[in-house]
């Protein structure tokens, strides 16, 4: 008899009865685009979290945090934009509702959320998102960026800025600032970098331009990927090593101190005096 019934219900639900809507179907699904506007002082601290989206950050110098989310949802995974106050800080977070397991006929797109952020300059900020990219531009101050299945760009920064991600490259440009960070699956791109460096990846080459390193040092390292340097102003003790893969260093007025097949340290005259590490497996070092 139970059997009976179940049959019974499904054949009605075939024949054009009662269905589940698909996404973009039901009330309050499709597409819109949500604003807020808080103040934020200088030296606050801001965190903005999303998931399958990007977070696109520009520096700007009005004491407020702009935000603007494109958003895509339905009924059944709707996106919730929570603004809290934590204190003199503020906590920026993309809520997905957690899906109701049904059946549907018919292609379901994920819920999404772009963010779009003007923040003040000089703040502490943490971005962090899954399946987009962190773009960040303008800040003085320390910026933390996370991401997983995305890329992380940096540029025009002063301070201080970690960057990390998986499945992702890695890329920054005119920075009055220190960096550090790393990827799995993913290339490191740095140019013009004033300040201390250390970068890591796995499964990606490096290349590097335009460095200087306040004296804090700078090291690169990757699995499986090349190194390729152009030192700009940098100076210090370079100190090269791979498994396989040749060692070029080419550098005007550096003295080599030892050299092998795959290991070499070679001093560079200047200014500041500082460990200039290039590690790589699987891969040629280039220094120019």
């Amino acid at each position: 008899m139970k059997l009976g019934v179940v049959l019974t219900a499904c054949a009605v639900c075939l024949a054009g009865g009662p269905q589940t809507l698909s996404a973009g179907e039901g009330p309050g699904s499709g597409s819109r685009t949500e604003t807020r506007n808080e103040k934020l002082a200088p030296g606050s601290k801001l965190w903005v979290k999303n998931r399958n989206g990007a977070i696109r950050v520009s520096g700007w110098d009005k004491e407020e945090v702009a935000l603007v989310a494109q958003i895509r949802d339905s009924a059944k995974r709707r996106i919730d934009l929570v603004v809290q106050r934590k204190g003199q800080d503020l906590d920026i977070e993309a809520q997905y509702q957690q899906p109701v397991v049904v059946f549907s006929f018919g292609f379901s797109p994920s819920p999404r959320c772009e963010m779009t952020l003007n923040v003040p300059r000089k703040i502490l900020a943490h971005f962090r998102t899954i399946n987009g990219t962190v773009t960040v531009e303008a800040l003085e101050g320390y910026a933390r960026c996370e991401t997983t299945n995305g890329d992380i760009v940096l540029h025009d920064l002063a301070g201080e800025a970690l960057a990390e991600t998986t499945n992702g490259t890695i890329e920054a440009r005119n920075l009055r600032a220190r960096i550090k960070g790393g990827t799995t699956n993913g290339r490191i791109r740095i140019e013009d970098v004033e300040g201390g460096v250390h970068l890591e990846t796995t499964n990606g080459s490096i290349i590097a331009r335009g460095l200087e390193g306040w004296g804090e040092g700078i090291h690169l390292e990757s699995t499986n990927g090349g190194i390729e340097v152009v030192l700009g102003r940098a100076s210090g003790e370079i100190q090269a090593e791979n498994s396989n893969g040749a060692i070029d260093i080419r550098v005007p007025g550096a003295t080599v101190i030892e050299s092998s097949k795959h290991s070499a340290k070679v001093k560079v005259p200047g200014k500041r005096e500082q460990k200039i590490v290039l590690e790589t497996t699987n891969g040629a070092i280039t220094v120019h």
